[in-house]
């Protein structure tokens, strides 16, 4: 399975509660036990089946595990890859699963990257592929990010134009003014802004 394969969600699953369960030295038996007294008929089997992501966990099951593993939805939903949701071929980022469990909503920065994702591989569309609304959402969300770093860009560019042509200007100034003094020709108010003037028609 490639790195960015989407996993369905019941393997994410079933694989994070086999190395919670394993780093708290239980058996799959003991597992079942533990669950059991959450009140749900689970058997070894059931553990091993959850395990290698050939059953789906139902929304109290996942409760009673992470009662009995002292697990996080976040544990219990981690994954590396994107997360396939059901049998269907809709599946969302393992990033936007992350910031789902902690509470967190994706602002325009998240939607950008999963919009890039897209326009490099519409076929490994990700969280875009969830809904047509989500689609447009993210396109249109990229569109404007991008417009608006163009105008800042564009911005930036202009300032710095600015920047220079008022150093150049200063230079020039300095320099005609000290001709003017050094040849005895005093510089009034009036003369300097007149030069200044003269100066920056000349850098537009």
């Amino acid at each position: 399975m490639a790195d960015d394969e989407p996993t369905p969600a019941a393997l994410v699953i079933g694989r994070n509660v086999a190395a919670l369960r394993e780093a708290h030295g239980l058996t799959q038996a003991a597992l079942a036990d533990l669950v059991k007294l959450c009140g749900l008929a689970w058997l070894k089997a059931t553990v091993a089946k959850v395990e290698t992501g050939r059953r789906d966990v139902t929304a109290g099951e996942l409760v009673a595990l992470g009662l009995v593993l002292d697990a996080s939805l976040e544990q219990l939903l981690k994954s590396e890859r994107p997360l396939r949701l059901g049998k269907s071929d809709q599946w969302v980022p393992a990033e936007a699963v992350g910031m789902w469990t902690r509470g967190e909503r994706p602002d325009m920065r998240h939607l950008r990257r999963w919009a890039e994702a897209e326009v490099k591989d519409p076929s490994r569309a990700r969280l875009s592929r969830v809904t047509p609304q989500a689609r447009r959402l993210i396109a249109a969300s990229a569109r404007i990010a991008q417009q608006m770093e163009q105008q800042l860009a564009g911005t930036r560019a202009f300032m710095r134009s600015v920047e220079l042509a008022r150093a150049e200007v200063e230079r020039e100034l300095t320099e005609w003014t000290e001709s003017e003094e050094s040849a005895g020709r005093p510089v009034t108010p009036h003369r300097r802004r007149a030069k200044e003037a003269y100066l920056w028609r000349q850098h537009q």
